[in-house]
């Protein structure tokens, strides 16, 4: 039976307009991880690459078979993400949890869900499954015990992602953005917000703010018309709004002072087949306003991006 959401506070915002192999990181520096969709002589092929957002460098050989949104845990040790794959003549969204060191995929007893989203301690993951918003402790996993740990429904949502001290879940539901406690304490609180459908909701790392992706379109985020918002994760203080332009998919910084997205800008817009858009990485800079491409192939449609720290 689908819950029935209980809003304790409903503010109104007005916004403005194979064989995997271990790659050795510097985990003294920044990467951004990129999935995206490229145009190849034999037709689109996805492809996985990782750029410094302060040297440039580009490390394309990967050799990682991640799936859908990866997420790498507060660790950097383990990946989770999420893949679509046809079992028994049913396609369907099965959860993923990779040890970074070697590729080795645990043994998830086929989970479905996607959209995974790491606890600040590590031992959990939030994730979506069918309108659902769930928690599964994996400390077990982690720790290379047989075990089938069991996932704990919270709320009705999508795009769940933890609050630095732990405490709270942003989410979106039907475009709008919700908060709620992680331990399932009280009824979500809504933000009604002037935007017709915002989504993807990220904290920032020092838990003041909380980045979201919205479009003037009913029931659908198009990047065309879609821009990146910052609003206070202070549910009372919704007079320091601040748009950054067009976007989607926002993702901190480690140090919060530059926000990724992916987006259209810059020449993006055209398609690379019938049902694939061109879009690019950029990053802004919060304190100077200032946007640069990061993603250096114009052919190709950025699926996900994923900050290593």
């Amino acid at each position: 039976m689908r819950k029935i959401l209980f809003m304790l506070t409903s503010i109104i915002l007005f916004l403005p307009a194979c064989s995997p192999r271990h790659i050795a990181w510097d985990w003294s520096e920044e990467w951004i991880v990129i999935k995206a969709k490229r145009y190849e002589v034999l037709g689109p092929t996805f492809s996985e690459y990782a750029i410094n957002p302060a040297t440039m460098e580009i490390k394309e050989d990967l050799h990682w078979r991640f799936g859908l949104s990866p997420e790498w845990s507060p660790d950097n040790n383990w990946i989770a993400s999420y893949q679509e794959l046809e079992k028994k003549g049913k396609w369907n969204s099965y959860l993923q949890l990779m040890d970074a060191s070697n590729g080795r995929y645990l043994d998830m007893a086929e989970l479905t869900g996607y959209d995974p989203s790491w606890s600040p301690d590590g031992s959990m993951i939030a994730y979506s499954n069918d309108g659902d918003i769930y928690i599964l402790d994996v400390t077990c996993l982690l720790a290379g015990e047989k075990c089938t740990p069991e996932p704990i429904e919270l709320t009705s949502g999508y795009n769940p992602d933890w609050s630095p001290d732990q405490s709270q879940i942003v989410y979106d539901y039907e475009g709008m953005i919700f908060f709620i406690d992680s331990k399932g304490n009280g009824g979500p609180q809504r933000l009604d917000l002037e935007m017709t459908f915002c989504v993807e909701p990220e904290w920032s790392p020092d838990g003041t703010q909380v980045a979201i992706s919205c479009s003037k379109r009913e029931f659908f985020l198009n990047i065309d018309e879609a821009d990146v918002y910052i609003i206070s994760s202070e549910i009372a203080e919704f007079d320091n709004v601040r748009c950054i332009g067009n976007g989607v998919s926002p993702h901190w910084s480690p140090d919060g002072s530059r926000i990724a997205i992916i987006s259209i800008r810059d020449g993006g817009g055209n398609w690379i087949d019938s049902d694939t858009q061109v879009r690019g990485v950029f990053l802004v800079d919060l304190s100077s306003d200032n946007v640069m491409r990061l993603s250096l192939v114009y052919d190709e449609s950025v699926h996900s991006i994923s900050w290593l720290h």
